[in-house]
């Protein structure tokens, strides 16, 4: 007599893998992105320590970081646009916004389909983390992640303990 197994169990087999994928695939992908984040925030806070210094020197917050990041004696990673220079590249999915400097403090956006301009980013982004100044802000030095769509909500979820 021959020992197989019957085509019944192995439909049960390929349907619990089945089950145990559809669960694991959307923790992988918001755990993919929240590493990428946590590359980009240590650009944020070196933007948001240029910032503070900026205002301790001035007395008051830049309205932009537009024309010239460097003049803010910030070490990152990040590169300004050619073709819009008011927005910082940190990587192929984050955009950090320079023209929300003036109030907030340092907001990175998450728009895999970018295609390297803002207006793209602005209109399709997943969510947005922000780390906020320390003066003259609705929420001084605090850090909210916002969301647009349901995997935004997920990964914003996910960030209450980051």
């Amino acid at each position: 007599m021959k020992k197989a197994f019957t085509l019944i169990e192995l439909l049960v087999v390929v349907l619990i893998i089945g089950i145990l994928a559809a669960i694991a695939l959307p923790q992988y992908k918001i755990a993919v992105v929240k590493s990428r984040l946590a590359a980009v925030i240590p650009a944020m806070s070196a933007i948001k320590t240029g910032l503070e210094s900026y205002y301790l020197a001035n007395g008051e917050y830049p309205q932009t970081l537009y024309p010239d990041v460097s003049s803010f004696d910030i070490s990152t990673s990040c590169q300004v646009f050619d073709n819009d220079s008011s927005v910082i590249k940190c990587d192929n999915y984050f955009l950090i916004d320079t023209s929300w400097t003036g109030v907030y403090g340092v907001r990175a956006c998450y728009c895999p389909g970018y295609q390297n301009t803002w207006v793209n980013c602005n209109s399709n982004q997943d969510f947005c983390y922000s780390i906020y100044a320390d003066h003259n802000s609705t929420n001084p030095g605090k850090r909210i992640c916002s969301s647009k769509t349901d995997f935004g909500t997920k990964v914003c979820k996910s960030l209450n303990n980051y």
